[in-house]
């Protein structure tokens, strides 16, 4: 798969890390021995193709309605716990993992939890959180909200 891949433009790749899978990324060649692999709209997968083995590169962003990012949480901390990669039909071997990016990343998915309660309860469906722009401020005035609202129910 990942050498049919490498030999054409842009195509359909399956990627899993942790249970957590994106069925249909896109990935495309951006080198010779390198492809870029756009999981969701937050988060994209660099693989460098190296002598039948695979190193890979995670770039995550805040980008997406709530459950996407949650989703893209997920799937980064479960390679940042040391799961291995299924790109396509190759496995790229589990390694040590990083704990301390772990312990962050999870921090922040508990945060994204307690908004996607918020707005639920609110009413607030994906496709506006989507296009909220939340900095640090507000997204603190919403956790707070959150204890307020759903909390004391």
């Amino acid at each position: 798969m990942l050498a049919a891949l490498m030999a054409a433009g842009v195509m359909s790749v399956y990627v899993v890390a942790g249970g957590v899978e994106f069925a249909a990324a896109t990935g495309r060649r951006i080198q010779e021995d390198t492809l870029l692999i756009r999981l969701s709209e937050g988060l994209e997968l660099t693989v460098k193709i190296a002598d039948q083995s695979l190193s890979t590169n995670l770039n995550l962003n805040r980008k997406g309605s709530f459950q996407e990012q949650a989703k893209n949480f997920d799937f980064v901390i479960a390679a940042a716990s040391g799961s291995p990669l299924l790109i396509g039909d190759q496995v790229n071997e589990p390694n040590a993992g990083d704990p301390g990016l772990a312990a962050e990343l999870r921090e922040i998915r508990r945060e994204l939890s307690l908004l996607i309660e918020l707005f639920d309860e609110l009413g607030i469906n994906d496709d506006l959180s989507s296009r909220l722009q939340l900095d640090e401020k507000m997204r603190q005035t919403l956790i707070a909200l959150h204890e307020g609202i759903v909390n004391d129910k």
